[in-house]
């Protein structure tokens, strides 16, 4: 349970994107399908050597595909094949998901150390 600030609790899985911070202060992640995606991008970036997680970030912080591509030097059409992919390897709708969480799994990762 995570308290509120006048008085009472939630439980974890209420919690929404937020319950990463509760996973960082226990020391475990919470099991979630974007933790599980996010994991999968890095495992595909390090046999493939390929940067499908830095272009999911990057694209989560922009918000727009023009100014992701700019960011990452790449043709949009580039883009969107990446984005393709990485809809392809972990199952994620990129038009549907909830990307504040998904965003704070990937921020998440990179706290514990992942490339």
């Amino acid at each position: 349970l995570a308290l509120e600030p006048r008085g009472g609790g939630r439980r974890v899985a209420e919690l929404g994107p937020y319950r990463y911070l509760v996973a960082l202060a226990d020391g475990e992640p919470p099991d979630t399908p974007h933790a599980g995606a996010v994991a999968t991008l890095a495992a595909y970036d390090a046999a493939r050597r390929t940067e499908l997680l830095a272009t999911l970030e990057r694209h989560l912080a922009d918000r727009h595909a023009g100014a992701s591509a700019q960011a990452l030097m790449i043709h949009p059409n580039t883009l969107r094949q990446r984005l393709q992919r990485i809809e392809e390897l972990t199952g994620l709708d990129l038009d549907r998901e909830d990307l504040l969480a998904l965003e704070m799994a990937v921020k998440v990762h990179r706290l514990r150390g992942g490339a």
